[in-house]
């Protein structure tokens, strides 16, 4: 279970599992049909699940709910209900306006939306010639790296390690980010301190010039 996203169940059951109850998890129940599975009726379909998230998520959980539909490919996003007013509506407009394809996972959601907060312009899911696919891309030299979990492993760091040399071959400056880093909220002032500082480098060489 993750820090930053707990997780959210729909049951059309008034009577919600104990294990669900006792453990944290955040239970909505469903008055009307769930439009699932006849074999499976307590299961809610993806778009009831989808639509859940994003009105009763946090801001940042909403986001990522949507960026992972689109990642996926689990739904039309023209099936996100609107609110027609309301509390919910604001949370949903951003989180549509928000929403990103090409991003893999929650921590990708969480550091850029850092980054877009900090007024910070991002690319995601950028292809580099004999590199492959970066996660986000700022002001056209920044690569932003997130390593989650599967990161750990020997062989992906040697795999990581051979792309940022590839990369900074290539003239890029690299930054990986953890899930503490995202945590912490560390990468949009390290990214900001670096795009500052290579504008003082630039003015200082037309100043020799």
């Amino acid at each position: 279970r993750s820090t930053l996203f707990p997780y959210t169940t729909l049951f059309r059951s008034a009577l919600a599992p104990t294990a669900a109850r006792s453990s944290g998890v955040v239970v909505h129940r469903e008055r009307f049909p769930l439009f699932a599975d006849p074999d499976c009726p307590w299961l809610a379909s993806v778009r009831t699940t989808v639509n859940h998230l994003v009105r009763h998520e946090s801001r940042l959980g909403a986001v990522a709910a949507l960026d992972h539909v689109r990642h996926k490919n689990l739904m039309p996003l023209d099936g996100i209900v609107i609110p027609g007013g309301g509390p919910f509506l604001p949370k949903v407009r951003e989180a549509l306006r928000r929403s990103r394809t090409g991003v893999r996972s929650p921590l990708e959601t969480v550091v850029r939306l850092q980054l877009e907060d900090a007024g910070i312009e991002v690319e995601t899911a950028v292809l580099i010639d004999s590199v492959g696919e970066v996660d986000m891309l700022v002001a056209g030299w920044l690569v932003v790296e997130t390593d989650g979990q599967q990161h750990a492993d020997l062989s992906q760091w040697h795999t990581d390690r051979e792309r940022d040399l590839r990369l900074m071959e290539r003239g890029y400056v690299v930054v990986r980010v953890t899930y503490d880093h995202a945590l912490q909220e560390r990468t949009a002032p390290l990214v900001r301190e670096l795009l500052e500082l290579t504008q003082i480098g630039r003015a200082s060489c037309r100043e020799r010039v």
